[in-house]
């Protein structure tokens, strides 16, 4: 076939992957590297900034080379660990408690204490002091889920624990935080 394309003078270019190649990288990659969940539906996926994969079940190409918001796309953020291992400033992804009113929280997951018991949700305004966050309701260790009525509220700075990934499904209804989120949730907390 490469060669009829060749023939043909077609514009497809061939790469050819070897062994060592594989294995050189699989040297490199870190062996703790959280799967993108829900593979299989996946149809496009695509990324506009650096650690964070958007992904959704339909291809659109409608806004090219810019994303769009058709076919309701999610985001994935990967997590990297330094040598501190286990250092939340050493995480990039889990950002500690905001000092002043920061709008980039806007639309993004954390975790916020109520009665001191930790509870994740999206951020949906900030102000000077406060912050509007719709929080999920906990059933378990680890294990949460969307309450029927939506619960927001405003939570003072002091309740904002750190920014997370998007919780993973788990079953039909349940949602856990990520192995790595829950685990600097837990040092964050002691």
């Amino acid at each position: 076939m490469k060669t009829a394309l060749q023939q043909k003078e077609s514009s497809i270019r061939f790469f050819s992957v070897s062994q060592a190649d594989v294995e050189e990288i699989q040297r490199i990659l870190p062996a703790d590297l959280d799967p993108v969940p829900q593979t299989m539906k996946l149809h496009q996926v695509y990324s506009d900034e650096r650690n964070k994969l958007s992904v959704r079940v339909l291809s659109c190409f409608c806004a090219q080379p810019k994303s769009c918001e058709c076919f309701e796309p999610s985001s994935f953020t990967f997590t990297t660990m330094t040598a501190s291992m286990g250092s939340p400033s050493a995480d990039p992804s889990i950002e500690s408690r905001p000092s002043t009113t920061d709008t980039d929280w806007i639309g993004k997951w954390c975790v916020v204490l109520y009665d001191d018991m930790p509870f994740p949700g999206i951020v949906q305004d900030v102000d000077d002091e406060d912050f509007e966050v719709k929080v999920m309701h906990r059933i378990g260790q680890n294990r949460y889920f969307w309450p029927l009525l939506p619960d927001i509220l405003w939570y003072k700075h002091s309740k904002v624990v750190c920014k997370i990934q998007e919780p993973l499904l788990v079953g039909s209804r349940h949602y856990q935080l990520s192995k790595k989120d829950y685990q600097c949730l837990l040092k964050l907390l002691q």
